[in-house]
């Protein structure tokens, strides 16, 4: 595919004006001496041309792909349809990502009752025995036990938001700090010419980039820390909270007589770690399973994502330039199903020598003329690297 790339530079030319400031005396030798004759000085502009070859791509272009993986139930487009921003361009079959999802709500649900059942065993072997104006056995919870059961709770949420936070900078600092690719042994200086439209070539990354990223992985980490370490203090707290009421209430459930009393704080105590022997469960048991319901909740906005990624749309307006799914196939996560290019810009890529570099700039008008179209396409000259 040719393509012409014009440059068009303004040079001023000016005289030496020696008559007057009129004009300038140009001399000529003949037989019978010198004759000489008057011209008037103008500036003009003086036109180059460079012709180049290079690749004519659309600015805006797409790759799309299902963000996972499954069989394509549907596909709405084909090649050279047009389509706009938002539609619908195909869809994978959505059951066995309705199972995932049912599942990973089950297991949330189990993880959420464990909890429950956790403090409710320490609940339990922190009551103390009291009677009723009627007469009645009656039992409460140590007043000072349900707070700090909340205390560590909360903490063990926010130490997995933090962990989940440092874990997705630490991903990002990995792309942004990820070595460039082998530079072309070639030192050819690269021009990119606009040819229409006003959109601007993708910015060169900045060099703090990775600084910035590594930063941000810092800063998650030390967050991460603080919030390790209040939670040790919520579980210290708990934890001698626990070892005081738990003593004076054994007594009082060992004296209180009762068999249906007795045998229900023995059943209560036995629903959490080991049997009634094993007494209530410990603060430490009661996060980890705080923190295996957070992973379980994870798990669900995961599924649901998934579902909603069973269907992709369009992401800017143009037209289909290729459709590599059809209904039945497998399509994998990440591999591209569907090239959408908007239509209405186009940019050249091409190569020069470097002795021509000085005279090519940012701005500069250009005419590209595409292989089997008549009229050129006039742009102008947007970026000038090396490669």
């Amino acid at each position: 595919m040719g393509k012409r790339f014009r440059r068009i530079a303004a040079l001023s030319v000016t005289g030496a004006v020696v008559a007057g400031g009129a004009g300038t005396a140009y001399a000529a030798r003949s037989s019978s001496g010198p004759v000489y004759r008057l011209a008037t000085v103008t500036s003009a502009h003086v036109t180059a041309a460079l012709h180049v070859v290079g690749t004519l791509t659309p600015v805006r272009q797409a790759d799309i792909a299902f963000p996972v993986g499954g069989t394509v139930a549907s596909v709405g487009v084909r090649p050279g349809q047009h389509v706009t921003a938002g539609q619908t361009l195909g869809s994978l079959d959505a059951t066995p990502l309705k199972a995932d999802l049912t599942a990973a709500q089950s297991t949330l649900a189990g993880a959420n009752l464990t909890v429950d059942n956790d403090t409710a065993s320490q609940n339990a072997a922190t009551t103390t025995p009291t009677t009723s104006p009627a007469s009645q056995p009656a039992s409460q919870p140590t007043a000072s036990v349900r707070p700090l059961q909340q205390a560590v709770l909360s903490a063990q949420r926010q130490v997995d938001s933090a962990l989940a936070r440092a874990k997705t900078a630490l991903g990002q600092a990995r792309h942004a700090c990820a070595p460039s690719p082998s530079p072309s042994p070639t030192t050819t200086p690269t021009v990119t010419a606009k040819a229409t439209g006003t959109s601007q070539p993708a910015p060169v990354p900045s060099q703090s980039t990775c600084a910035d990223a590594t930063q941000r992985v810092l800063d998650a980490e030390s967050a991460a820390l603080q919030a390790q370490q209040a939670l040790s203090g919520r579980l210290a707290a708990l934890s001698t909270a626990l070892s005081r009421a738990a003593a004076p209430a054994s007594k009082s459930a060992g004296t209180g007589g009762g068999g249906s009393t007795g045998g229900s704080g023995s059943t209560v105590r036995g629903a959490g770690r080991g049997g009634g022997s094993a007494g209530p469960v410990s603060a430490a048991q009661l996060a980890a399973d705080q923190a295996s319901a957070d992973a379980a909740a994870a798990q669900v906005t995961v599924a649901q994502a998934n579902l909603a990624d069973a269907r992709v749309v369009s992401p800017i307006d143009g037209t289909v330039v290729t459709v590599s799914v059809t209904p039945g196939a497998n399509a994998g996560a990440g591999s591209t199903a569907f090239v959408i290019a908007g239509l209405d810009s186009y940019q050249v890529v091409t190569t020069v020598a470097v002795a021509d570099m000085p005279d090519l700039k940012v701005g500069q008008r250009a005419s590209v003329q595409p292989d089997g179209i008549s009229t050129p396409l006039s742009g102008s000259v947007a970026l000038i690297g090396l490669v």
